[in-house]
């Protein structure tokens, strides 16, 4: 691989990295230690399927991670600011009608629900009871573009049956709902068709005295894609005390 090419999967990693941190944080769904796992995790198999960069430990993924969440963190405090205290968010509203869906009609209704809509259908189906008449959710995939761009969030629903009328008569008391609290929805009124919500700038708010830990230098390249550590450093890399001891114990007895 030449050095351009090289340069450019490099700058395309980083930036999805920058991405996955970023629209989590502006969502407000996430705890600042649940962001660093999600993002952390597929990090080491990633690098070791691209060619040229040096293997990673989870460890060292956490800790090339926690500066870039630091600053974006800080940057969604400071976003908030400006923020009416005393208006309802977008959120806030959606938040208020789901309630509603689920304590009076009997409709599951989740946010920010599973990865996609394949996913979510199956999922919610296990929660659903006698009682329940239908369902409604957005996935993750559909919180990322609102959350990144701010498009419409489509809304998966059904009734848990193959019937027209049951979906459309579910999606109908969604739409009212959604209304009732002031959310701008867009629908053609066909059981086949999502239910859009006009979101414009979503806003959620983070916790903000939550002591977002900030390790490292910042520098996601010099921090995580070193080759500074020797073999046996990233071996034991994440290494507890106990297990330290454990292997201490078996080479004695060999």
């Amino acid at each position: 691989m030449d050095m351009s090419r090289r340069h450019q999967d490099r700058s395309e990693s980083d930036a999805d990295i920058q991405r996955s941190i970023a629209w989590r944080v502006r969502s407000g769904f996430y705890t600042s230690d649940e962001i660093v796992e999600i993002v952390a995790q597929p990090l080491p198999h990633n690098q070791a399927q691209t060619s040229g960069q040096p293997h990673i430990t989870i460890s060292q993924a956490r800790r090339a991670i926690r500066p870039l969440l630091a600053l974006e963190w800080a940057r969604q405090v400071e976003r908030q600011q400006s923020w009416p205290r005393d208006q309802p968010t977008i959120c806030d509203k959606i938040d208020k009608a789901f309630s509603s869906l689920q304590r009076n009609h009997g409709i599951l209704a989740r946010m920010n629900f599973t990865c996609c809509a394949t996913c979510g259908i199956g999922e919610i189906a296990e929660d659903r009871d006698e009682d329940t008449r239908g369902y409604v959710f957005f996935h993750e995939q559909d919180m990322e573009g609102v959350a990144m761009d701010g498009r419409e969030l489509s809304l998966v629903f059904g009734s848990f049956s193959r019937s027209e009328k049951k979906n459309r008569a579910v999606g109908e008391v969604i739409v009212r709902s959604l209304r009732r609290v002031g959310v701008k929805v867009e629908w053609e009124g066909e059981a086949s068709k999502r239910i859009r919500v006009v979101c414009g700038e979503w806003r959620r708010r983070v916790p903000e005295d939550e002591e977002v830990e900030d390790v490292g230098d910042g520098d996601f390249d010099s921090e995580c894609l070193s080759s500074g550590e020797s073999e046996s450093e990233m071996e034991s890399d994440g290494v507890d005390d106990l297990e330290v001891k454990e292997l201490e114990l078996e080479a004695s007895m060999e």
